[in-house]
């Protein structure tokens, strides 16, 4: 990742094919900032990581209908925890889900609802004390739910665009609650009483009991509270860090650091760089951060100096595969398939910056998602313990734990865990649950303890718990088509010609094969939509790639108005030069970008969906291919489409 990351302002994902290894492609690893003088270990190891999965594959997952942006967990120690998860998508959907009391490692869904109405839940933020749950959207409000009884207790309405959500609640203070909001672009928070019923007032709304404007002065990007020292931490886009007490003067609490200046705070300005993700440790005495250039650093909260760094940018994963060190070595062909993921995801900056880091309950583990997996490191020893999801090809985003123990309702002191004594035993067992989102995934995942095999669970952890299943795309459900009258459409096309400004290109057509590929890109073709697009991706002994009207990669719609589904066969491989095939920004998320591949490209069977192949014309790939491209493999002078024509069969 890139040390400006912060500086991209793209919010679409760049579709295209991915070659097999790019140049000077290596592995990654935990990259640590530097090595302890001595290995230490944790006290009562064995106890806190039987409190973590051990099951590197996943074990269930579940859906939502659209991409999932969020996922929480009740806090544990609460008070109130019973294993309550909330996940939010990019549909506004908000589901409650609850730790399964019957099944390890599994939930059950409780309730869902519509809190945001096409418009995507940015953040879902529980109470100290486990009672309530708040989500937020740009749709201009947050929605307060009563954990226990799942039911929405209020609606806070904002005259601004929120950016992210903090609820502050000291211990045992369960009537004080304040929710502090950030401004989109701006350095105003606007701090609420979440649990206000406006529902008899006749001035829309109480608003906020007081906005502070002072604490930065960048546009804020996130705020965490610590009850442990009654401090929130909050941070902007220039990566400045701040403490502040939510009452009274709002300033420095007096437990914490005297001068800043002693701190490693400055770090991320001075660096140019910003904090993504920022998470504290249940007993409050560390926090870390997420950066804009993928670094994981490790604070004490006290003293706010940095205990651990670790590096997982692209350069990084480069240098500790060259030198042989990394933690997991993946073959060239998929090594390459997760850089350009990687690299897709630095463009993005909203889906960058879903990405989250957390510790485990004992605050003796971080975990964070990398290109390889979920890592989980042992801050003492600083030593990559588990790598979760590494064989699974997904590129995990936000996360979320649950270490409680559902049997369990009595505390249990280490002396008591490390007995012999039968009943504690029993009530001691553990049911840890990592969940996790991902890139383009409308599931969310989870990691936990399993002794068998994957073979014994493959073919179920995919829940089908939505009324239609993730293989189809729910937007081609609102085509105004028919589909006889869709197959009336593209009977008899057996051909296209592209007019380019280097020459013509005659694509033979496959819709026994891929009738929704072939259907668009002919009805695009008669609808003029590739008229004037140019070639904007040329990767030589690769593929040209086309069919954005914006030029950029990242735009472009399907004739149904959204995505389609994949369509795969193993009668079309990718194992000839001149294949057409579908480009996408993952599974299922088919527009109007094409390519032509021109040499054999196995690693991109069922990936990208195969439509057709270049009977004439292969003179004119090739001389697009040959052109000058920049570092972005841009052409130089990229060619275009003039215009198309379609052949029907004799």
């Amino acid at each position: 990742m890139s040390a400006k990351h912060d500086l991209s302002s793209s919010e679409d994902e760049v579709v295209g094919p991915v070659p097999d290894a790019v140049n000077g492609i290596k592995d990654g690893s935990t990259g640590e900032g530097q090595k302890p003088r001595k290995v230490r270990r944790v006290r009562n190891e064995k106890l806190h990581l039987a409190n973590l999965p051990n099951f590197e594959p996943y074990t269930r997952s579940y859906l939502h209908r659209a991409p999932i942006t969020v996922i929480a967990v009740q806090p544990i120690g609460s008070g109130s925890d019973s294993g309550f998860v909330v996940s939010g998508s990019e549909d506004g959907f908000v589901k409650f889900w609850k730790k399964s009391t019957q099944e390890q490692g599994d939930v059950e869904f409780v309730k869902q609802y519509l809190a945001h109405a096409d418009s995507p839940v940015l953040d879902a933020v529980f109470s100290t004390d486990g009672k309530y749950v708040a989500t937020v959207s740009t749709d201009r409000t947050a929605k307060v739910f009563d954990v226990t009884n799942f039911d929405m207790i209020n609606i806070v309405d904002f005259k601004f665009v929120p950016r992210t959500i903090c609820w502050i609640q000291r211990p045992g203070r369960h009537d004080e609650n304040i929710i502090a909001v950030a401004e989109q672009d701006s350095t105003r928070i606007h701090l609420f009483d979440p649990l206000y019923n406006d529902a008899d007032s006749t001035d829309n709304g109480a608003g906020p009991f007081k906005v502070l404007a002072a604490i930065h002065r960048r546009p804020v990007a996130l705020i965490k509270y610590n009850p442990v020292y009654d401090c929130v931490v909050s941070t902007d886009e220039a990566g400045m860090i701040e403490y502040w007490q939510p009452r009274d003067e709002y300033q420095k609490p007096t437990s914490v650091f005297e001068l800043k200046s002693d701190t490693n705070l400055y770090e991320f300005r001075k660096a140019n760089t910003r904090p993504v993700s920022l998470t504290i440790s249940a007993n409050g005495k560390r926090f870390a951060v997420i950066t804009s250039d993928s670094k994981i650093v490790v604070f004490n909260f006290q003293t706010g100096k940095k205990i651990r760094e670790y590096d997982e940018c692209l350069q990084a994963q480069v240098e500790m595969q060259s030198g042989g060190t990394a933690v997991y070595t993946p073959d060239e062909v998929e090594f390459g398939r997760r850089i350009a993921t990687e690299r897709n995801l630095a463009l993005n900056d909203s889906l960058f910056n879903r990405q989250s880091v957390i510790f485990d309950q004992s605050g003796h583990y971080l975990l964070f998602p990398t290109l390889l997996g979920i890592k989980v490191v042992e801050l003492a020893s600083n030593t990559c313990r588990l790598l979760l999801g590494k064989e699974e090809g997904i590129r995990f985003l936000g996360l979320a734990s649950y270490q409680g123990q559902p049997r369990r309702k009595n505390i249990m002191t280490v002396e008591m865990a490390a007995s012999d004594n039968a009943l504690i035993t029993d009530s001691k067992e553990k049911d840890p649950i990592i969940f996790a989102t991902a890139v383009d995934k409308n599931r969310f995942y989870l990691f936990s303890r399993f002794d068998g095999s994957l073979a014994s669970i493959k073919s179920q952890r995919d829940a089908f718990n939505e009324t239609i299943d993730d293989d189809k795309d729910l937007s081609t459900k609102k085509s105004s088509r028919k589909p006889e009258a869709q197959n009336m459409a593209i009977a008899g096309v057996e051909s296209v010609t592209l007019h380019t400004s280097l020459g013509d290109i005659k694509i033979a057509l496959f819709p026994e094969y891929a009738p929704l590929a072939v259907e668009n890109f002919v009805m695009h073709c008669k609808d003029g939509y590739y008229d004037n697009i140019i070639f904007h991706r040329v990767i030589k002994n690769f593929m040209i790639q086309t069919g954005d009207p914006d030029g950029q990669g990242t735009g472009g719609t399907s004739i149904w108005g959204s995505h389609f589904r994949d369509e795969f066969t193993p009668h079309l491989r990718h194992d000839r030069p001149f294949t057409v095939s579908m480009a996408n920004a993952g599974k299922n998320t088919n527009g109007s970008q094409f390519f032509i591949t021109t040499a054999k490209t196995p690693w991109l069977d069922d990936k990208h969906s195969i439509f057709g192949r270049v009977v004439s014309g292969t003179d004119t790939v090739r001389s697009i291919e040959s052109l000058s491209t920049n570092r972005r493999d841009r052409p130089d002078d990229p060619p275009a489409i003039l215009s198309t024509t379609i052949h029907m069969s004799k």
